[in-house]
Formats: structure tokens, C-alpha cells, sequence
């Protein structure tokens, strides 16, 4: 009788132990699937995280760039300039706000002849129509400076430059970007904006 009881105890603690152990690797099973899952969903977040931060990254560069009501192209340059200075080539202290400012204004006039906004011969200007409805961004890469064009339609600013200017390596290779039309007037090369001649000769 003491015998018998002794087996069936054995035999529920061991079923007990059974049980237990599946349990314990089920557990663990899931743990196991959740590691797998979650690196997939946490590569996702990182990449629209890329994307958001790229898209946010244009939209600043297009604010600084963008030519407001009453300014020039140069206006655009000198505050994409002054932002980054270094980056565009400044070798003094970016601290020295007015040596900043001046180094600014002087390389963004150099930069709209060398892009062909500003006619060295003659002081003719290209100028946008509309304000804020174009953007002047400064790109720079291993073979120098250029100038993307971003224009603003019905849904806003596109995300893909309308066009390009490269930046010659000085005044003389610089090709302005007007041209004369049957009437012998200057007109500019893109319909979202127009030439103006110099205050002196209007």
C-alpha cells in the first residue's frame, strides 16, 4: 500500500516537472520569435527615420534658400553661406559674425556671376518673378560648388531640382543665363524669371 502511494507521488512530481520543462521551452520559443520580429520592424522605424530626416533636411536647405519679396538671388546665397560657413569654404573663425557677413556677401556675388545670375560686362541681373515661389540651394560636392533650382508649385516645393548650374572657376567662363529674342531685348533663360538691367542704364 506504502509502496503504491510512493510510485503515484513519483509519477505526479514527475508529470509536474514534465509540464513544467514544456512550459519553460514554449516561453522560450516565443521570446526566440519576438527576437527575430523585432530587429524587422526596428530596420523600418530606422529608415522612415532616414527618410523623415532627409525630407527635413531639403526643407530647411529650401527655406534658407528660397528668394523672399523684395531680394535678389545673392540674398539666398548670403543666408546659406553665413549658415555654413566652413562648408562652403570660409577659413576664419565662424564665431566673427561681421567678418562672416562680409566673407557671405562678397563669395555670394562671386558665386551669381561664376553661376551666371549676374552679367560681369554689362550689370545685368537675372531675378525671380514671383517671390517665394524659387529657391537657390548651394550644393557642394568633390568638384565644387553648383546651384539647384527648386520651384514651388500648387503642393509646394518639389523634392527634385528643375535645373542646375555649375560654378565656373572664375568671371570669364561664366555663361550668363539671358538671352536676346527677336527683338533684341534680354530675356532669361527659365520662365520663373527675368532680367533686369542696371539701375544706372534703366
Amino acid at each position: 500500500m506504502i509502496t503504491d502511494r510512493i510510485w503515484k507521488y513519483m509519477f505526479f512530481c514527475l508529470t509536474i516537472i514534465i509540464l513544467a520543462g514544456c512550459a519553460f521551452l514554449f516561453s522560450d520559443n516565443r521570446t526566440t520569435d519576438q527576437k527575430i520580429v523585432n530587429p524587422k520592424i526596428k530596420i523600418d522605424i530606422q529608415q522612415k527615420a532616414k527618410v523623415e530626416s532627409k525630407e527635413d533636411f531639403l526643407v530647411k536647405k529650401i527655406n534658407l534658400a528660397t528668394v523672399g519679396k523684395g531680394e535678389g538671388i545673392e540674398h539666398a546665397f548670403i543666408r546659406q553661406l553665413i549658415a555654413n560657413p566652413a562648408q562652403f569654404g570660409f577659413e576664419g573663425y565662424v564665431s566673427n559674425t561681421v567678418l562672416v557677413k562680409k566673407w557671405a556677401q562678397k563669395e555670394a556675388h562671386k558665386i551669381a556671376i561664376c553661376a551666371g545670375f549676374f552679367d560681369w560686362k554689362f550689370g545685368g541681373e537675372i531675378r525671380v518673378r514671383k517671390s517665394d515661389t524659387v529657391a537657390y540651394v548651394l550644393s557642394r560636392n568633390t568638384s565644387g560648388i553648383s546651384v539647384e533650382e527648386f520651384v514651388k508649385g500648387d503642393n509646394g516645393f518639389s523634392q527634385y531640382a528643375q535645373d542646375i548650374q555649375e560654378i565656373t572657376d572664375s568671371y570669364t567662363q561664366a555663361k550668363f543665363l539671358a538671352h536676346e529674342d527677336e527683338a533684341g531685348n534680354f530675356v532669361a533663360s527659365s520662365s520663373y524669371e527675368y532680367f533686369q538691367l542696371p539701375i544706372t542704364q534703366q
